[in-house]
């Protein structure tokens, strides 16, 4: 170099100024006797700077609390930040070069991150029906009815519940026989529910009471017994 300035440059730079490639030996070399008063020039390698302001600035690359000379792959990088930075993705706790397919995620946040469906605790990529769904809680996420612990589409009467409350069709007891015939005859609710029944609901809990199928009056799904 000719006349060179005194100061730091990048590899690059240097290689414009030389007319040619310069190596880290020829600036190490020309540097051992830093004397001020003399012109020289100086290439300091990226893995030297110790924050990510500087490495930046001189074309390095800063990831994992350190500055490189080249890009990272995927897999180098271990902060979820650093991944979507370099344009990796981030799942399962590491980086990846590929986006994920749905099924191979293992976290909730993950799986709905991608656009994913979580239910049955694992990932799916299709929209789940109520019948598949294994818990209340998922079954009550995906808007459909949990009752006598199964997922439903569609939801069951109020007098369903309160049977259900009670064990049962079969547990029904004569008790719990006048509390329905009074709630009708009164029109007042049941204590803690919010329906009162009509006729034909009053006669199927009857029916379940004397070991006949009452699903017809009461339009639960109870099903012969």
């Amino acid at each position: 170099m000719t006349f060179p300035a005194r100061g730091t440059f990048t590899q690059d730079e240097l290689n414009v100024a030389n007319g040619s490639p310069v190596s880290l030996q020829d600036a190490q070399e020309i540097t051992l006797h830093d004397e001020p008063h003399e012109d020289q020039w100086c290439f300091i390698p990226c893995e030297y700077h110790q924050d990510k302001i500087n490495c930046e600035a001189n074309n390095c690359y800063w990831y994992n609390d350190g500055c490189y000379t080249e890009p990272p792959t995927c897999t180098e990088l271990t902060s979820q930040n650093e991944c979507i930075i370099y344009g990796c993705f981030w799942y399962n706790g590491t980086c990846h070069a590929e986006q994920p397919s749905c099924e191979t995620l293992a976290d909730q946040v993950d799986c709905q991150a991608y656009g994913c469906y979580w239910y049955n605790g694992s990932c799916h990529s299709e929209v789940p029906t109520c019948g598949i769904l294994n818990n209340e809680s998922d079954c009550d996420l995906y808007q459909c009815f949990w009752y006598r612990g199964v997922c439903n589409s569609v939801d069951q009467p109020e007098l369903c519940y309160w049977i259900d409350s009670k064990g049962g069709p079969v547990a029904l007891v004569i008790t719990d026989i006048f509390i329905i015939i009074d709630s009708f005859l009164f029109m007042i609710p049941p204590d803690g529910w919010g329906f009162v029944p009509t006729i034909l609901e009053v006669f199927g809990v009857i029916d379940y009471y004397l070991g006949f199928n009452g699903d017809p009056g009461t339009g639960c799904n109870y099903g012969v017994r």
